[in-house]
């Protein structure tokens, strides 16, 4: 599967999968930037959002940037998927409760179910 063009919130959410951020402010115009911090560095790729999707130049480009390509061990088809991919075996949810809440809700089960 070769790069396409995405909605802006298509590749929102796809490099959210993998870290990536955005900023309305530090982007130039129409513009938002991208950023991700890797072990070298941190990355950053503007996108203009002039139109509502994002030209296949912009996708490869934030991919290479962003070292998300085959290459770098992330495949096309996982990349343009659209479920949520796994970090290291485990599944990644949300809790709008807070961390905190979370932690004293397993403590709370544990105490519960221990014998």
């Amino acid at each position: 599967m070769a790069d396409h063009t995405l909605k802006i919130d298509d590749l929102k959410r796809k490099l959210k999968r993998y870290g990536v951020t955005w900023s309305v402010s530090r982007g130039k115009g129409s513009h938002l930037m991208f950023e991700r911090r890797m072990s070298d560095g941190v990355f950053t790729f503007p996108i203009p959002t002039h139109d509502s999707d994002v030209k296949v130049c912009y996708v490869r480009g934030v991919r290479e940037r962003f070292r998300l390509r085959a290459e770098d061990g992330v495949s096309d088809k996982e990349f343009y998927a659209k479920q949520a991919r796994t970090t290291r075996g485990r599944l990644c949810f949300w809790f709008p409760t807070g961390r905190s809440a979370f932690r004293a809700a397993l403590l709370r089960n544990s105490a519960t179910t221990a014998h």
